[in-house]
């Protein structure tokens, strides 16, 4: 069932930073659009991080998801560059995680796919790797809809393929954002563009030739 988001509105101060929010998140859903026109704090509404006076967010008939506690545990969300314990090893953080989210799956298991260490301290990880494990986390549990921003800002091709995968093989409902069109084309089956705080359009993916050169005409 679809994820309706509805007439979002956020005021800070005088200074309007979203007008009006809606669209639909049924598959796996980018949001894109230019550095600060809302993209990062509409994900930080849908995750809770960010409270607003005026906005829904449902599944069928579901009452406000915004303001439901029982749902943010339903979450899978990598907002910028995470939170993890930079003092502690990756395997006592995940291991947390792993029982916040009651997934069951062999966490050394997981780890080796990924090549990372669970011995590891967190702040010793390299970038890549680290931008893994907040993708990883995310992932883990059966989330109901899984939130990340700019998941692959600062990746070598690499790793930037790894999470593509990672995030192609996931099952359920997805929202990014990003500025990487190649990336979005091969994870996304819809797009959604964002200016100045305002939905301008919504497409299926399918709808889009060349996601790069729509980009560049609708923004100029």
């Amino acid at each position: 069932m679809k994820i309706n988001i509805k007439d979002i509105h956020l005021k800070i101060g005088r200074k309007k930073i979203l007008d009006g929010i809606n669209f639909d998140v049924d598959g796996k859903i980018a949001i894109v659009g230019p550095n600060g026109s809302g993209k990062t704090m509409t994900l930080s509404v849908l995750s809770q991080l960010t409270k607003v006076k005026q906005g829904e967010m449902t599944i069928g008939k579901s009452k406000n998801l915004l303001k439901d506690e029982d749902f943010k545990q339903k979450l899978g969300v990598m907002i910028q560059e995470g939170n993890f314990d930079p003092d502690k090893k990756v395997r006592q953080e995940m291991r947390l995680i792993q029982e916040l989210k009651d997934d069951k799956r062999d966490l050394g298991r997981l780890l080796k796919k990924y090549m990372i260490d669970p011995d590891m301290m967190i702040r010793n990880l390299p970038h890549g790797k680290y931008k893994i494990l907040l993708v990883l986390q995310a992932l883990m549990g059966k989330p109901e809809l899984v939130i990340l921003d700019e998941p692959f800002s600062g990746l070598d091709i690499l790793n930037r393929k790894i999470i593509e995968k990672m995030l192609k093989d996931h099952k359920g409902k997805i929202l990014i954002t990003t500025h990487l069109m190649t990336e979005i084309k091969n994870i996304c089956n819809g797009v959604v563009f964002i200016k100045q705080g305002k939905i301008i359009q919504k497409k299926n993916m399918k709808q889009i030739k060349n996601l790069d050169k729509y980009y560049i005409k609708l923004f100029k």
